[in-house]
């Protein structure tokens, strides 16, 4: 890191890459990668595939898009599929953020590593077995659509760095206590009559995390006498609320409103219908009746370690209206990425730029 500082390594002269509009395919290891030098960059538009399947090379670097410090980055509106690793971000992933992406057919969509936020994964379709792996603390999910399997995991033998609000300059360097994520919005589909043992799909993960601050001091307070190893026993609180799950996707105990209809049957399923991606999604009446708040930067609130909030790259307050479809302006929205379905079954085109090969 510092020796990255001895040759500039700070916006001015560093990053502010455009990958857009790309076909990425039959990659051995990996199809984008940045390490540090890809800070305030954007990545959109692009479809990733078939990358790192033949398992002709190991290593840490194998993802559709592995980024190393991806300190105010945008992966927006890509379709990436048929990866070993959809995306990975690792280490200092702050200021980040994945929107609009569509993700299936990959072992594990998405890795976050070891960071401390605020990074923001919103409006995305998350359709692979393994939806999320979070190795991290200061998440939000918003507005998302996802199918896969949610795990998260503390990491209290690493210590990684975060930094100032949208700068490369080092403010601190903690472990990962787990915890400070938010969920909010988010559409969690599973089939009905899974086993208990395959029932991962959803929020419930994070059953016994504390929901507030006074709630998490409290509890850090209850294990005196100690010292710092006291907060390795307890995840930092989560905020949760106003997630839908279907099927048998399990919501977290202490989310005061949210939709569960154990029995619904989404009939959820990807076509590709004349170079377009479409998706086919069953949406109960409750789904449909339901309205949820926009969340925003206020709303989102702070990250406790480095002490940052959830907004844009220029520092200006975040909106986030602007689903899949792109309809914005909006002060409410439906719970997951689309704002504009019909109850009963819905084709939505998820990708309409998708050239045949």
């Amino acid at each position: 890191m510092f020796k990255a500082y001895d040759n500039n390594w700070d916006q001015d002269h560093i990053g502010s890459h455009l990958i857009c509009n790309n076909q990425i395919h039959d990659c051995g290891q990996a199809g984008i990668i940045g390490f540090l030098g890809g800070i305030f960059s954007t990545i959109s538009n692009n479809h990733i595939y078939n990358i790192g399947t033949r398992y002709e090379f190991g290593g840490w670097e194998i993802a559709g898009i592995k980024l190393h410090a991806p300190i105010d980055v945008r992966v927006e509106h890509n379709l990436i599929d048929h990866c070993t690793l959809g995306t990975w971000l690792d280490w200092q992933a702050q200021g980040t953020r994945l929107s609009r992406n569509i993700y299936f057919d990959n072992l594990r969509d998405l890795l976050l590593e070891v960071n401390h936020g605020p990074f923001l994964v919103d409006d995305n379709v998350l359709l692979s077995e393994v939806a999320i792996n979070e190795y991290s603390q200061g998440g939000a999910y918003v507005n998302n659509l996802i199918a896969g399997e949610v795990a998260i995991q503390s990491v209290l033998n690493r210590t990684t760095p975060y930094h100032q609000p949208h700068s490369t300059i080092i403010k601190g360097y903690a472990c990962v206590y787990g915890g400070d994520d938010r969920y909010f919005n988010n559409l969690f589909v599973a089939e009905t009559d899974v086993s208990e043992d395959d029932k991962h799909i959803g929020t419930a993960e994070y059953d016994g995390s504390p929901t507030s601050m006074k709630e998490y001091i409290a509890a850090v307070e209850q294990r005196l006498p100690g010292d710092v190893e006291l907060f390795e026993t307890i995840r930092q609180p989560v905020y949760i609320n106003d997630n839908a799950y279907l099927g048998d996707a399990d919501a977290f105990s202490e989310e005061q409103n949210n939709i569960r209809l154990r029995n619904w049957d989404a009939k959820l399923k990807l076509t590709s219908v004349d170079s377009h991606i479409v998706l086919q999604l069953n949406v109960p009446e409750e789904l449909f009746n339901t309205c949820v708040p926009v969340q925003k930067t206020r709303s989102l609130g702070k990250v406790r370690l480095a002490d940052a909030v959830f907004d844009n790259p220029d520092g200006s307050a975040l909106t986030i209206n602007n689903g899949i479809d792109k309809k914005t302006g909006l002060s409410q929205r439906i719970i997951g990425p689309f704002s504009q379905l019909h109850q009963g079954v819905n084709q939505i085109v998820l990708f309409d730029d998708l050239e045949p090969d």
